[in-house]
């Protein structure tokens, strides 16, 4: 590891270090080539769906805040140690990166002209505001200046950045989330002049939640020059293997024009400050769609000394710990809708994206899926191991006569549902029996070239039993299946839709075949 670091930071002495919540925070760089990638991408499937992902260049703030580096070819690349100290099997000791959903991409433009208040659009969709950044560069792309960006709530004129910094810039969001560059008028901010390029993260603008399951095992690297003096100058490859340890739920969907139009004015209001009720009532719905009701109560008033104990036994406004010796585990159903009123302004497109999609994207129908779905026997596979690490592991399956059993689409049910994102019920030669999910199928499950083509996630060695499946939800509708609803929204039609398991298709249920309203679920009626 140290002959990748900076020789000026070797493993000990960080090039920057803080400490938050008793977890001492240490930042490294490595002497990595320059002209390189600003970020490294991977994928990994989550809720069904293959999704794309960068480990970015991080850093972090004295509070312990984690933030990007302005995108730079040339920047070294940074990797960030932690440790709680309660030992090297802590989830939070080790080395960490920073991940990101979406493709980070750049535009460039020379504005050989000073024009005040320029405006220069960015005609690229989906993309994510809250990651542009505006490089002043030279005609070799080297980076010359950084440009920062004026806050979402704040006027290019007007704003709480330094009175010194005058390279600034503001982001306009457009339809389709495309954005816009504004520039400022040369009185308050300095007109651009010369060559710029813009970089933007495309996102998917979706709400999901990643697993530590749906994100094992996976590498990147970074090519370095040596900083020993017998091999120095020579370059190498450094890789890393990483994989995700807790829960994310940190997406938000992209908001609606009826969620800006409520939410707007009620920011703005606040002018970045939370003084009464009312800010903390307002302010935090600036953080995105997470946030769907808040209410603040004035529990303390001017003058109350800092002394007085403000813990409340009912746990209504304060943490509480509650000791029992009996519980009861049970599982509730519920309906999840979403209503819209007719006539109505927005397009069936529109409705589509508000209201259907939403619906089928929330975690507990995929919980809903599982626990109503009976899983589908298979013949009694062996797994046959090929490598692995602590959490995750590839191999394929044979028979009982050792042949390699493949998982095509064009293979007779239940093979052909096999796929990746599926749960697979696997026994030990003990008789101890688990779930895993696949998070990775290539080659239709076919050993070839040393390389495992089905990966779990878990460290599963060989002679392992599968004996059942149940097939991967899909919670987002593909084109030909959104074409099917849209016509039903046309129509005026009275319709429902069905997930196929053995198909894996979104299918339409006309009126005659929906059953009653609020009935108990049944695969009576599914078209």
């Amino acid at each position: 590891m140290n002959a990748a670091l900076q020789q000026s930071n070797p493993f000990g002495k960080p090039f920057k270090s803080t400490v938050v919540n008793n977890t001492n925070m240490q930042l490294y760089q490595f002497n990595t080539v320059p002209r390189g990638r600003v970020a490294e991408p991977f994928s990994s499937v989550v809720s069904g769906e293959n999704m794309e992902f960068e480990i970015i260049n991080s850093n972090f703030e004295q509070d312990g805040t984690f933030v990007e580096e302005h995108p730079n070819p040339d920047a070294a690349k940074n990797i960030i140690y932690m440790n709680d100290g309660t030992g090297n099997a802590s989830p939070n000791t080790g080395f960490f990166f920073v991940f990101k959903q979406g493709r980070l991409q750049f535009s460039n433009f020379n504005f050989s002209q000073p024009i005040e208040n320029r405006v220069t659009d960015i005609d690229i969709t989906n993309v994510n505001d809250n990651d542009v950044w505006v490089s002043e560069i030279n005609e070799n792309g080297n980076l010359i200046a950084e440009w920062e960006k004026v806050p979402s709530t704040e006027s290019i004129v007007y704003t709480s950045i330094d009175k010194d910094v005058r390279k600034v810039f503001s982001v306009q969001t457009r339809d389709e989330d495309r954005i816009s560059i504004r520039f400022s008028d040369g009185k308050f901010g300095n007109v651009p002049k010369g060559l710029f390029r813009v970089w933007t993260r495309v996102s998917n603008g979706l709400e999901y939640t990643i697993t530590p399951q749906e994100i094992r095992a996976k590498t990147i690297s970074y090519r370095y020059t040596a900083n020993s003096q017998v091999n120095k100058d020579s370059q190498y490859d450094i890789t890393f293997t990483f994989d995700l340890f807790d829960t994310i739920r940190n997406s938000a969907s992209r908001e609606t024009d009826e969620d800006i139009k409520t939410r707007a004015p009620r920011v703005y209001y606040t002018q970045n400050r939370m003084t009464n009720g009312e800010d903390y009532n307002s302010l935090p719905l600036s953080v995105g769609q997470n946030i769907i009701k808040l209410k603040s109560v004035n529990r303390v008033y001017s003058g109350q000394s800092p002394y007085f104990n403000n813990a409340d036994p009912t746990s209504r406004f304060s943490s509480t710990v509650t000791f029992g010796d009996d519980g009861l585990l049970y599982q509730e159903f519920y309906n999840s809708e979403r209503l819209e009123t007719f006539p109505t302004t927005k397009t069936p497109q529109q409705i589509i994206n508000t209201q259907i999609e939403p619906l089928l994207k929330l975690r507990n129908l995929n919980l809903f899926y599982n626990s109503v779905n009976p899983s589908l026997s298979l013949p009694g596979y062996k797994w046959v191991f090929v490598s692995g690490l602590h959490s995750s592991s590839s191999g394929y399956f044979v028979d009982d006569l050792g042949n390699n059993i493949s998982f095509l689409p064009s293979d007779p049910s239940p093979k052909n549902i096999v796929s990746t994102g599926a749960y697979l019920r696997i026994t030990s030669p003990s008789n101890e029996t688990i779930w895993v999910t696949i998070t990775n199928l290539s080659n239709g499950g076919l050993f070839d070239n040393n390389v495992g083509p089905i990966t779990i996630d878990e460290y599963i060695e060989s002679d392992w039993t599968v004996d059942a499946v149940i097939p991967a939800f899909r919670q987002i509708l593909t084109q030909s299946e959104n074409e099917a609803i849209l016509a039903q929204i046309i129509n005026s039609n009275t319709f429902g839709i069905r997930y196929d398991v053995i198909r894996q298709e979104w299918i339409i249920i006309d009126e005659l075949n929906l059953g009653q309203e609020n009935s108990p679920f049944s695969y009576a009626n599914q078209g």
